[in-house]
């Protein structure tokens, strides 16, 4: 047997397990059986499988079968986060936001929630839409990029950016939204 042929059967007999566990895992986390799943999503969470991360993450986040623990959500998502996994990314966006589990910082929000924005997730796309109307510390206001996220997140079904972005449509000279509305146009969501 080949090299490579020995590394795809290791892979099956080390990923093969993990797999089974995670959807195992997550049926169980959706039935609200969160210690079962817990002890199904731990194991391959530190295999450093990002789904099962996530889950964990979340499950320490809500305190759902396990103490709520949100320094050790913020640890879950971030691993998770790094690795490109969309919910992850806007969950620790969130807690970065309020300052729950982590110093506060608006700008490393903003950050997460464009990782999760640019790939599609409509509450990230939300969020990055308000930061930018509203300005932060760290953040400067950008009514066009406001309104570019707010009209996506709205084309995505947020009820939430359909109310803002008239708000901010008003803010807008005629050519910024000319602008805005050629950036929303060419968004394609990207994985990362």
């Amino acid at each position: 047997m080949g090299r490579l042929a020995w590394i795809a059967l290791l892979a099956v007999v080390i990923w093969a397990p993990a797999q089974a566990g995670i959807y195992d895992g997550i049926a169980a986390f959706k039935r609200g059986d969160y210690q079962t799943a817990y002890a199904e999503l731990l194991p391959a969470a530190k295999a450093g499988h990002p789904v099962a991360q996530y889950y964990v993450g979340r499950m320490r986040d809500d305190g759902n079968g396990v103490a709520r623990d949100r320094e050790k959500a913020v640890a879950w998502y971030r691993k998770a986060a790094e690795r490109g996994h969309a919910d992850a990314q806007y969950r620790l966006g969130v807690l970065y936001l309020w300052g729950w589990g982590i110093e506060q910082s608006r700008s490393q929000a903003l950050l997460w929630h464009l990782r999760a924005a640019r790939q599609g997730h409509v509450d990230a796309q939300t969020s990055v839409g308000r930061l930018y109307a509203r300005g932060a510390k760290g953040i400067a206001a950008n009514n066009v990029e406001a309104w570019k996220w707010l009209t996506i997140a709205s084309r995505g079904g947020s009820p939430q950016a359909s109310l803002s972005v008239t708000t901010v449509e008003q803010r807008l000279t005629a050519s910024e939204l000319a602008k805005a509305r050629r950036l929303a146009a060419k968004f394609r969501p990207t994985p990362e």
